[in-house]
């Protein structure tokens, strides 16, 4: 399953699967989102797919976007029972202050 994604690591249990869109590439995104929850050999319980947006344009990528197309998805696909998700641009974590992966969730649109 890592093979699908950027980076990964685990936390408190939970396996996090980072995934950096540097593109727009919101259709990819939910197809990666499915083939991930089709691949996890994982509890869906013990899994979170991260998407960290770094594209930019002359207007900054609204992360919730990303979270209106994987909703959409989880929810008429998996029941709301596929794995769970997160989004956020960049420029957030360029004014985060660091700390821990409980720090790092709370910047998550999701």
């Amino acid at each position: 399953m890592e093979i699908s994604v950027d980076q990964s690591f685990t936390d408190g249990g939970i396996t996090y699967l980072i995934e950096v869109d540097s593109n727009n590439y919101a259709k990819l995104l939910v197809g990666q989102y499915v083939l991930l929850n089709e691949l996890c050999d994982l509890p869906k319980t013990h899994v979170q797919f991260l998407v960290v947006h770094f594209y930019d344009s002359r207007t900054k990528y609204n992360p919730q976007r990303t979270i209106n197309n994987l909703d959409l998805v989880n929810n008429n696909l998996y029941r709301g029972r596929g794995i769970k998700y997160g989004a956020v641009h960049f420029d957030d974590l360029l004014t985060w202050a660091g700390g821990d992966a409980a720090s790092f969730l709370s910047l998550l649109t999701g």
